[in-house]
């Protein structure tokens, strides 16, 4: 029986300690270092110009304030000059690469790796309000998101959105710059037009002055200083030269012109155009008053039927059935006759002011050129050059001056609101919801990868260099 032998191995202890880990680095503490700032670097590096700029996004929300223009509040405008613009332009081909040429430091700015990767967009969002199941919209504004990597750096990136957001006001400080409150008196037209057309082009310049004061205090205020003076003394100044109490000056002219008959009257005597008027409306007249003859004479044989129907039915007998029905129809015709009483005195009324007679039963114009004390053909009529028509052609002298004066102060007044308008509005801007400055979000902080690179490169760098240490202790 043969004895069975055991054999025992003798296994060497482990070097791989912390021991002799920390050895290691103690000996090698220059090359760990110096690999732990290079990983601190290229972690830096890689976070900051390589994996945050494939994740970053810029975001602004923005609305414009004291623009002159007209919205939809959809992003399109309409500038006092005419100008159309909408708000997805602001990333248009052509936007971009003016922005870029505005400034020296877009020079590395790609306009076609911008356009073709669709790197900038704009979106319009609404503010609503419901109440009993109606809604409706508060204001609107606007958010334009960017690529980060697109751009040389987020700080050019930040520069050129807010300078493509900017750029309607240019567009707006350009129209300020050539508005002009719209004119209705050119001098040579003006100046030559019969009375009544002035009057009206009055009227429309007044207008068009209150309605560009109207907007800017609405907008702006009246308290608002242009010149260290408040627009709401502009105002008043414009009322006081243009109204009468709460009348335009024009206004209270198309009822003098009217009741006073005013016509343009030369030094030489009446315009042609007066003259021209008189003769159309003394054909007016004439054809009025014939008009108002037949009328008359067909509505007085009315009255005389009307008349004999009343008178039949009161002395007709009647039963108790039929007299309710009788007087219902006494009554209805009295009522169809006293109109019509009414309305023939009215036309007679007219017709005698003309001069119109009665003939029989019919109205005749008897030749004799009455028209009607206080009539322009009255006073144009060659026999009644008197008293009455001196103080009429003086009435249209003094009523022509005030003509002139009120237009002069009209277009003293359409200068100043032309002058206050464009400093008003010349203050155009965008203003950023968002903190007031471009966002950036996404990616992490470079710092964060400055740690991960020094904790991996000290990581690496300390086993490496342990296991050199340990090699080298093993072959000694």
């Amino acid at each position: 029986m043969s004895e069975e032998k055991e054999i025992y191995v003798e296994e060497k202890p482990s070097k791989w300690t912390f021991g002799n880990y920390f050895k290691s680095i103690g000996r090698f503490k220059w090359w760990v270092i110096g690999a732990s700032v290079v990983g601190a670097v290229l972690g830096f590096v890689s976070f900051q110009f390589i994996l945050n700029p494939r994740k970053q996004n810029l975001t602004a929300s923005f609305i414009y304030t004291n623009m002159p223009a007209e919205s939809d509040d959809l992003g399109t405008y309409k500038f006092v000059d005419g100008t159309i613009f909408n708000i997805n332009d602001l990333v248009s081909y052509d936007n971009i690469k003016a922005v870029k040429a505005s400034k020296e430091e877009y020079a590395a700015v790609d306009v076609d790796k911008i356009y073709n990767n669709n790197a900038l967009s704009i979106s319009t969002e609404t503010v609503t309000k419901t109440e009993k199941e109606t809604t409706t919209i508060l204001y609107s504004y606007f958010t334009m998101n960017g690529k980060a990597n697109v751009f040389p750096n987020v700080n050019i990136a930040k520069s050129f959105m807010f300078d493509l957001i900017n750029y309607p006001k240019t567009i707006s400080e350009n129209a300020v710059g050539n508005f002009q409150v719209a004119s209705f008196l050119s001098s040579s037209e003006f100046d030559a037009a019969p009375f009544d057309q002035q009057v009206s082009e009055l009227s429309k310049q007044y207008k068009v002055i209150k309605n560009t004061y109207g907007e800017l205090e609405s907008t702006f205020g009246g308290s608002t200083l242009v010149d260290n003076k408040q627009l709401i003394e502009y105002i008043s100044e414009f009322n006081l030269k243009t109204t009468t109490g709460q009348t335009s000056l024009a206004d209270n002219f198309v009822g003098q012109m009217n009741s006073q008959h005013l016509y343009k009257f030369l030094d030489e005597g009446v315009s042609t155009e007066t003259k021209a008027k008189a003769s159309s409306e003394l054909v007016s007249i004439n054809e009025t008053c014939g008009y108002y003859a037949q009328i008359v004479t067909e509505k007085s044989q009315n009255v005389e039927v009307i008349q004999a129907a009343i008178d039949n039915l009161t002395n007709a007998s009647t039963t108790s059935t039929t007299y309710n029905e009788y007087l219902q129809q006494i009554v209805a015709y009295t009522e169809q006759l006293n109109a019509l009483k009414d309305e023939v005195n009215a036309l007679k009324r007219q017709l005698e002011y003309y001069g119109w007679e009665k003939s029989g039963n019919d109205w005749v114009d008897p030749g004799t050129n009455h028209y009607g004390e206080g009539t322009v053909l009255y006073y144009l009529d060659e026999i009644n050059r008197d008293t009455a028509h001196d103080d009429w052609v003086q009435s249209n002298k003094a009523f022509e001056t005030s003509i002139k004066n009120l237009k002069d102060s009209l277009l003293e007044e359409r200068q100043s609101a032309t002058k206050v308008y464009r400093t008003m509005y010349k203050n155009s801007k965008v203003v950023l919801l968002t903190s007031g400055y471009v966002v950036l979000e996404g990616g992490m902080s470079p710092f964060v990868g400055l740690a991960a690179g020094l904790v991996a490169g000290f990581l690496i760098s300390s086993i490496a260099c342990c296991a050199v240490y340990i090699s080298k202790e093993e072959k000694e």
